[in-house]
C-alpha cells in the first residue's frame, strides 16, 4: 500500500522524496523499488486500450490520475524505450530533522 502512496505522488508532482531504509546507504532502496512499478505504469499507459486502462485502476485505485496518466503519457514518452524515472544519487537532508532523503523523478 506505501508503494501506491509513494507512486501516486510522484505522478502528481514528477519528483517525490522519501528516507532512504538505511542510514548512509547509497542505494535507496525504497525509491528503487517505487521505480519497478512506475515504468509499468507508464508502459501500460502507452498502449493506451481499455484492458490497460483497467489493469492501471486496478493498481492505482484514482479514477482521475489514471485519466490523466493515459493521457500525457503518450505524448511525453512516445519514443521512449524505458527508463521513465530517475533515482538521484545525492542524498538531500530534510529541514527539520536532517534526515537523508533519496530524490525519485520522472525523466
Amino acid at each position: 500500500m506505501m508503494l501506491i502512496v509513494r507512486m501516486n505522488a510522484l505522478y502528481m508532482h514528477t519528483m517525490y522524496c522519501s528516507n532512504p531504509s538505511k542510514p548512509n546507504n547509497y542505494l535507496q532502496p525504497r525509491a528503487k523499488a517505487i521505480r519497478k512499478y512506475v515504468d509499468k505504469m507508464i508502459s501500460l499507459a502507452k498502449e493506451g486500450t481499455l484492458h490497460a486502462r483497467r489493469q492501471a485502476l486496478a493498481f492505482i485505485y484514482d479514477e482521475d490520475l489514471v485519466r490523466s496518466l493515459f493521457e500525457q503519457v503518450p505524448s511525453r514518452y512516445g519514443d521512449r524505450n524505458g527508463g521513465y524515472c530517475r533515482v538521484k544519487a545525492e542524498i538531500q537532508k530534510r529541514r527539520g530533522d536532517n534526515a537523508e532523503l533519496a530524490t525519485i523523478e520522472l525523466v
